[in-house]
């Protein structure tokens, strides 16, 4: 049989399952290997309007083989074996409904395990079908809310114009839901997310941990979305980021990634590190090619600029209710009130009373970036080099370094004591850099203080707090035998608030992270399969904070 009598024939078995699923706005496919794109594109040109889903298995050689006439197709894929993720799946859009979910192993079945979606809308083209997998018992705030019983979302307030707050606005309105945008400051971006130029790549431990395997699943959506919105790289650069071997732990640690995934990063003896960065380099370093920079600001005006999308500034908004009567809430400032059927909180470090009276204790992370004119010398820089601290190749004639990082710190304004500590870390990154600065001008005169300070919401296991939201004053009474024994069985359903989600807490890492994230929260929203999958997703739920907060027997006023 020909190849394209092959494509027939699976076309004909996808026209017969969509009309079989006539009823579902969503049609799932499982490939085993790697797709002809045509098959993609089929399903995108004769059923626009449905939310498709693409769950490849696929061994390394097989996508080599496909690469080139996926990346004619979709340019934002360029070089995207090179930010799969090793050990589990990748995810991908392919606008406005289409997602890949690309898994460099063939364990079907462990992927079933983790799949929090009804098995019986994959459609098998390929294969036989895989009987569903019998999930494991699931603690009751971990529970999806009761879907029978949610609201068809037309309308969401996010509160949060971060790079959090904007990708789920952009996600949500992929997804025709209107989407209003508060920022109570008078530009969005203008807190955490308010560096001159921030990082992507995903700087991970060699150990398998929940956060290596967020930040390795992040990394190939974050930089492909990035790509996707500056293919002309107007206000971002995917140049590559060279993690240099600052200390000996470091080094360990580079030698150890770089053994282990060769396509994602590979390692960089000194003389070789200079011929890509393009400047005098003086440590060995670990070089992840797809990584980059980006204006963190015109990433975010870029991901808002959607019909969907209405973005209100200078928005504080003082209280917000849940009205059972009309099933929506209620978002108040001094001046107005609007209304919607879903609010997603993605606030800052300075909303924290909002969500403290919500039941969810953060801790802070203080942080300050450095700006500098570029040289003659510095303007030949490449790529991003990365250490105990960083410097971007110049955007603008501009250059971003830093940064600090102070744990349990709320301090907002500039510190001269961080711009001095960024000075001394870019001696350590790179002699040559620092000495050319000195060399035209003064480094402290030419930076002044012009950097950004910010703070950023953290929590107690350092990951991410996304999802849905329980109420605390009915948690604590359901779940209150968990003060004395933190293992006791308990079935109740969780009391979550109607429509309530949280973005927050992403750290020092919300550029990579946040995509991710959102993309899984518009799907909770949705109703739609989850990318983060079982274990992700319980371990990123604002709910562990709680619950969390009752075993420690933490007062709540």
């Amino acid at each position: 049989m020909g190849v394209n009598s092959l494509i027939s024939d699976y076309v004909s078995k996808i026209d017969l399952w969509i009309k079989k699923l006539s009823s579902q706005d969503i049609v799932i496919f499982l490939w085993q290997g790697f797709p002809d794109v045509s098959l993609i594109q089929y399903v995108q040109n004769n059923y626009p309007k449905r939310v498709c889903y693409w769950l490849i298995f696929s061994e390394w050689s097989l996508v080599i083989d496909k690469k080139k006439e996926w990346i004619q197709s979709y340019p934002h894929l360029n070089d995207f074996e090179q930010v799969l993720n090793p050990i589990g799946m990748s995810v991908f859009t392919l606008e406005p409904h289409t997602y890949l979910w690309i898994n460099l192993s063939n364990d079907i079945e462990k992927f079933l395990y983790d799949f929090e979606y009804d098995a019986s809308l994959i459609c098998y083209l390929n294969i036989p079908e895989i009987q569903p997998i019998v999930l494991p018992n699931i603690k009751p705030w971990y529970q999806p809310i009761d879907y029978s019983k949610r609201i068809n979302v037309k309308q969401a307030v996010i509160v949060g114009g971060g790079i959090a707050g904007a990708t789920t606005a952009y996600f949500l309105a992929q997804h025709d839901v209107q989407v209003t945008l508060l920022e109570k400051e008078k530009d969005i971006a203008s807190k955490a997310s308010g560096n001159y130029q921030g990082v992507l790549y995903a700087k991970v431990s060699p150990h398998h941990t929940i956060q290596t395997e967020l930040l390795y699943k992040s990394y190939g959506l974050s930089v492909s979305l990035l790509e996707l919105m500056d293919s002309e790289h107007l206000f971002s650069d995917n140049c590559g980021v060279l993690h240099l071997n600052y200390d000996d732990r470091e080094r360990e640690r580079n030698l150890q990634l770089a053994e282990k995934n060769y396509h994602l990063n590979y390692y960089l003896h000194r003389k070789d590190a200079e011929e890509i960065a393009g400047i005098k380099i003086e440590q060995d370093g670990l070089f992840w090619p797809r990584g980059a920079w980006t204006h963190p600001r015109s990433w975010i005006q870029r991901l808002l600029i959607h019909p969907n999308i209405q973005v209100k500034t200078n928005f504080n908004v003082l209280s917000f209710c849940y009205e059972e009567k009309n099933s929506q809430w209620k978002v108040i400032s001094a001046n107005e009130s609007i209304v919607s059927d879903a609010l997603v909180l993605a606030l800052g470090a300075d909303d924290n009373d909002i969500y403290k009276n919500l039941g969810l204790n953060l801790s802070f992370i203080s942080g300050q970036t450095s700006i500098i004119e570029a040289n003659n010398i510095s303007k030949e820089l490449k790529i991003v080099l990365s250490g105990d601290g960083y410097i971007a190749p110049a955007y603008k004639n501009i250059h971003c370094f830093g940064s600090t990082f102070h744990p349990n710190n709320k301090q907002f304004e500039l510190s001269k004591e961080d711009e001095l500590m960024n000075v001394k870390n870019l001696y350590q990154l790179n002699h040559y850099l620092h000495s050319s600065f000195i060399r035209n001008d003064s480094v402290n005169k030419k930076i002044g203080m012009k950097g950004h300070h910010a703070v950023r919401c953290d929590s107690f296991d350092h990951l991410p707090v996304v999802g849905s939201l329980g109420d605390i004053c009915q948690m604590r009474k359901v779940y209150a035998k968990l003060c004395l024994d933190k293992n006791y069985y308990l079935k109740d359903p969780c009391p979550y608030w109607p429509n309530l989600y949280i973005n927050t807490a992403h750290g020092s890492r919300g550029l990579l992270t946040s995509s991710l994230c959102s993309l899984a929260l518009v799907s909770e929203i949705l109703v739609l399969p989850n990318p983060l999958g079982l274990r992700l997703r319980q371990s990123l739920s604002p709910n562990r904070l709680i619950i969390n907060d009752i075993i420690k027997r933490r007062r709540f006023n």
